[in-house]
C-alpha cells in the first residue's frame, strides 16, 4: 500500500482550521511559574513536522501536513491502523508531530528530522519516522476533545492505545503546576527538547528556553525586486573584545553584495 504525506488537500485545510481555533500564547519560564494551574498538564514540545493523521476503514491512511509531500511507504502509518483496528475502531483523526528518532521516544534535531522526512534514503530511515501525538480529535466519528475534561480523558485513552507501540507515542507529560520544574528539567534540560507545552482550560501555553546575544552590524545589503532601494538585510558579527567573529565562508554570496559599515573596515574573521 502506498502511503503519503499529503499537502494542499482537505486534511491540510483541516489542520489549518484546527490551528486557528486554538488559543495559543508564548510566555517565558518566569511568567509561566506564576500563572500555571494545578489542573494543567505539562507536555514535552516536540520539534518536528506538525501533522494530522486521518484514517477511515476501507480507505488509505494519510498524514496531512502544512508543508511538503512524501511519496513513501511509512511503517508508522501501518502501525497506527493495525492498533486501531485491533481495538475495534474504524475511523480516527489525530494531531501530532512527525519526527525522526534514532532512539525510541527521543526525536532527533529538527534539521535531521526535516531531511529524513522529506527524503528518507532507506527502509531504516522510513522505520525511524515516528509520530508523537498530542491530541485525539475524533474516534469512530465522535469528537473527543471539545472540552478540557474530554481532552484529559482522551489523552488517557491514547496512552492505553499506543503506550507500548514502536513508532507512535502520546507525548510525555506531568500534571499540575507543582511539577513544572520537574517537567522542565526532564524535557528541556535533560532530553534537549524544544520546550514545553502547558494545556489549561481554554488555552495552550508554549514555553521555550531562550538567551540573548549582542551583535554588531558590520554590513548591509540592498533589497531586490519590489524592495529595491530599501534596506534588505544585515550582516552581523560577535565582538569578543578583540575581533569580530564571523563565519565568513558560510555566506560568500551574501558578503559579496554587502556594503561594509564604515566603522568596521578592519574585521578579522575567526571560526
Amino acid at each position: 500500500m502506498k502511503y503519503r504525506i499529503a499537502e494542499n488537500n482537505r486534511y491540510s485545510k483541516y489542520l489549518i482550521k484546527w490551528k486557528h481555533n486554538q488559543r495559543i500564547k508564548s510566555v517565558d519560564y518566569g511568567e509561566l511559574k506564576k500563572e500555571i494551574d494545578e489542573d494543567a498538564i505539562i507536555q514535552e514540545k516536540i520539534d518536528g513536522e506538525l501533522a494530522i493523521f486521518e484514517w477511515k476503514k476501507g480507505e488509505d491512511p494519510v498524514f496531512g501536513s502544512l508543508g511538503f509531500a512524501i511519496r513513501k511507504d511509512l511503517p508508522v502509518l501501518d502501525e497506527i491502523v493495525k492498533i486501531l483496528e485491533a481495538k475495534g475502531y474504524n475511523q480516527a483523526t489525530i494531531f501530532g508531530d512527525l519526527a525522526y528518532s534514532e532512539k525510541k521516544g527521543l526525536p532527533s534535531h529538527f534539521n535531521i528530522t526535516m531531511s529524513k522526512i522529506r527524503s528518507p534514503k532507506s527502509k531504516e530511515d522510513e522505520d525511524k519516522i515516528h509520530f508523537y501525538i498530542f491530541e485525539l480529535d475524533k474516534l469512530n466519528g465522535e469528537k473527543k476533545s471539545r472540552s478540557y475534561k474530554e481532552y484529559l480523558e482522551s489523552f488517557d485513552l491514547l496512552y492505553k492505545l499506543f503506550g507500548s507501540s514502536k513508532r507512535t507515542f502520546p507525548v510525555e507529560y506531568f500534571k499540575g503546576g507543582k511539577n513544572l520544574t520537574k517537567a522542565w528539567d526532564k524535557f528541556v534540560e535533560k532530553e534537549k527538547n524544544e520546550g514545553i507545552v502547558v494545556r489549561e482550560k481554554g488555552i495552550i501555553v508554549k514555553c521555550k528556553p531562550g538567551f540573548t546575544l549582542d551583535l554588531a552590524v558590520i554590513a548591509f545589503q540592498e533589497g531586490k525586486g519590489k524592495n529595491k532601494g530599501k534596506l534588505g538585510a544585515f550582516l552581523t558579527a560577535l565582538y569578543d573584545g578583540t575581533d569580530f567573529i564571523l563565519r565568513a565562508q558560510k555566506t560568500p554570496s551574501f558578503r559579496k553584495g554587502m556594503n561594509a559599515h564604515p566603522k568596521n573596515k578592519n574585521i578579522q574573521n575567526k571560526e
